[in-house]
């Protein structure tokens, strides 16, 4: 059925002809517009990645989410089969967990996660679950200020940036994120902030977890170092060999980053049992099913599915993508 899946999208293919820095889009939208020499435009004039430019006639809208939207199908790893955009969605409502595997700056994938977002809300009115957001974007010391802004009047997004110290996030525009978290704040939905901290992070980079203090392994989540398989993908990934002594430590770090997000997912699935549902919008090898997914089942019995957006006219190769994901949102054709 795969086979018969990926030769119907090739077809498609072959008959298709589609931050470092703070930009004007991704300021906070209680920020003046610092003027169109600052803005953005997009590769090849089709919203997504983001790249600065130097000439602009007029700064745009902050849209560049909404810009992306697309039509889209899903398919689906376990038996192959191509599903109606509307389709997907419902069965990704089925889930307890979806953890969508985006690229930071691709305002497509982002779309893809508002997308769902809205989907999972709609499906709550009827089925009275519980709904959130959890992002990779935001980490755990932001809790309280993430929490802060969401539900407490006159909280500014100017505040909020300052308070999670998002001019530490080099090559993220917020403008991306902004959508999702808007989304959230309307419908008041909570949202989780997912990733370990970055000194944490970084100390175990740098050290190992063993040569940790006291103090700081008090923060660490139960760490599972010896899955061969999520090592493996973490390996086949590098460029080139690291430096000596290096290996182990970036391994540990990349491990406490999925480990922290599913510790504190399945805390929040196990506190909310059973009606509740959570989008975790998370880097790809994040929500690869032996990073994220499977550390959250070790927690907690739930229904946790991937799922990695891709675009139809990149001659993507959908049979490997759902080697590695549960679903496929395939953008730039409703089949």
């Amino acid at each position: 059925m795969k086979t018969v899946l990926l030769a119907r999208t090739l077809l498609l293919v072959a008959c298709s002809a589609g931050c470092a820095g703070r930009s004007s889009v991704g300021r906070p939208l209680d920020e003046p517009d610092p003027g169109p020499e600052l803005a953005t435009t997009t590769t090849t004039g089709r919203p997504g990645r983001l790249v600065p430019s130097a000439q602009r006639a007029a700064p745009e809208q902050d849209d560049a989410v909404e810009r992306s939207a697309l039509p889209f199908y899903g398919a689906r790893s376990r038996d192959g089969r191509a599903l109606a955009g509307p389709e997907v969605l419902d069965a990704l409502s089925a889930a307890d967990v979806i953890c969508l595997a985006g690229d930071r700056d691709d305002a497509h994938h982002y779309w893809v996660g508002l997308r769902i977002l809205h989907s999972l809300v709609e499906h709550a009115q009827t089925s009275g679950r519980e709904v959130a957001l959890g992002l990779e974007a935001f980490h755990t010391p932001a809790q309280k200020a993430v929490g802060h802004y969401l539900t407490k009047d006159g909280a500014t997004e100017r505040e909020l940036l300052k308070a999670i110290e998002w001019s530490r996030h080099p090559g993220h525009d917020y403008a991306l994120c902004r959508p999702l978290v808007q989304t959230a704040r309307t419908h008041q939905l909570a949202i989780l902030a997912l990733n370990a901290s970055r000194e944490l992070t970084e100390r175990v980079a740098k050290l190992g977890v063993d040569a940790l203090l006291e103090d700081e392994r008090k923060h660490l989540p139960d760490l599972e170092l010896g899955d061969a398989q999520h090592r493996a993908l973490f390996d086949a990934r590098r460029q080139a060999p690291p430096p000596a002594g290096t290996e182990e430590r970036a391994y540990a770090a990349q491990v406490l980053c999925d480990e922290t997000m599913a510790a504190i997912a399945a805390t929040w699935l196990a506190e909310r049992q059973p009606a509740r549902q959570l989008l975790i919008v998370a880097g790809a090898d994040h929500c690869r099913t032996p990073a994220i997914p499977q550390r959250i089942r070790r927690r907690t019995p739930s229904r946790v599915v991937s799922v990695r957006p891709v675009m139809l006219d990149t001659g993507v190769d959908l049979d490997a993508v759902l080697e590695r994901y549960d679903y496929a949102i395939v953008l730039g054709s409703d089949h």
